[in-house]
């Protein structure tokens, strides 16, 4: 009788593999586990329409390409949700983070986990079958505090963000755009800060923190470069941005993440080039955004030289001096420019020196240059 409802023949065995497949996720499901929270059918479709939506029709908040928006809708009708695992902590701490999780509907051999709802498919990753393996790959983003100390991450990476105009945002604008971000904390300090001035947590009796903390906290550094530090939601990475006079730059703070793959994927859709151990909170907060790191306008300076695209050569060497910022090696390849025979590469020169306060570099400058006027505008900054 049994047999009456199964498949027959090869579709018999297809069946019978399928469900020796689902075994551990069956198992898992049985178990239980403080932070996670399975799915009811109901929760599952709701979610199903909201995802859907967001890549067939309304525009999810990470700004896509329709290429990328199609792939983020295929891998859709592939995947079926399951439940949600809280993070670590965030301020405010009112509602708890939580990580979505999925699986394969046709061959679920792991778990698969979005970090927030706006972090498209593409950036989602493999967490195995057990709670361990899961615990392992949110080891990163399942943080006990959340405000660890800026000073302890193992990472530094710096890059070249963009101006006004490749952004079409101004500076009011482009923070605007993160505090808003659903990956970002807008919890924000300026540069007369060195760690993140806000309490470990902010309960609701707190709240007005926000507006009678927010101009202290923002405050900037005489002569320092304007700055506004905030954290990441999971990662509690922390990302700072920095304004050059107009050329914005970017510093991330954090500690190294398991997925290049994941990184190297996506960075090829936009031409981004994200370090290899990004955490995937602050990669979705740079989505939209342009990023040049350090190598790669290295490698622009060597490819583009100044007679083949005189303006780009100028522009990606204040670009590069920025990200530079604070960091005296790129004297070296400041000063093998300084005596260069364009008069329009060495005045970007002694602009940059000026503007980093290289007061050696002028100093050089002075005793070789051979435009009066040049010269002349040298000695007056001296």
């Amino acid at each position: 009788m049994v047999q009456r409802f199964l498949p027959p023949g090869r579709k018999l065995h297809e069946t019978v593999r399928r469900v020796l497949r689902m075994s551990w996720f069956d198992a898992l499901q049985e178990q239980q586990h403080p932070e996670i929270t399975w799915f009811t059918d109901d929760e599952r479709e709701e979610l199903v329409a909201r995802l859907t939506a967001k890549y067939a029709g309304t525009p999810p908040f990470v700004p896509l390409n329709q290429q990328a928006r199609d792939l983020c809708g295929a891998m859709l009708t592939r995947l079926r949700p399951v439940g949600e695992v809280a993070l670590g902590p965030t301020r405010p701490s009112l509602i708890r983070q939580k990580a979505l999780l999925f699986i394969e509907q046709n061959d679920p051999q792991h778990l698969l986990v979005a970090l927030h709802e706006e972090v498209p498919p593409l950036l989602w990753f493999p967490a195995g079958q057990t709670f361990a393996t899961l615990e392992e790959a949110l080891s990163v983003y399942a943080l006990d505090t959340a405000s660890p100390d800026v000073r302890r991450f193992r990472r530094r990476s710096r890059g070249f963000l963009g101006t006004e105009g490749i952004l079409e945002m101004d500076r009011e604008t482009l923070i605007g755009h993160l505090s808003m971000h659903p990956l970002g904390e807008s919890l924000f300090w300026g540069s007369e800060h060195d760690i993140d001035p806000w309490p470990e947590t902010i309960e609701t009796e707190d709240l007005s923190l926000f507006a009678d903390g927010a101009d202290v906290h923002m405050a900037q550094r005489d002569g320092a470069v304007w700055s506004l530090s905030f954290r990441a939601i999971a990662s509690r990475a922390v990302i700072t941005i920095e304004d050059h006079e107009g050329i914005f730059v970017v510093q991330v703070r954090y500690d190294p993440a398991p997925h290049s793959a994941q990184l190297r994927a996506f960075g090829a859709q936009f031409q981004l080039s994200w370090p290899d151990d990004l955490p995937l909170d602050v990669a979705t907060l740079l989505v939209g955004l342009f990023y040049e790191d350090r190598d790669k306008l290295e490698r622009l300076l060597t490819e583009r030289p100044y007679e083949l695209d005189p303006s780009g050569f100028i522009f990606n060497l204040y670009a590069y001096a920025s990200v530079r910022w604070g960091d005296l090696g790129v004297l070296e390849l400041l000063e093998s420019l300084s005596d260069h025979r364009e008069l329009e590469v060495r005045t970007a020169v002694a602009d940059i020196a000026i503007r980093h306060g290289y007061d050696y570099l002028l100093a050089v400058m002075v005793s070789r240059e051979r435009n009066h006027a040049l010269r002349d505008e040298l000695l007056e900054r001296l």
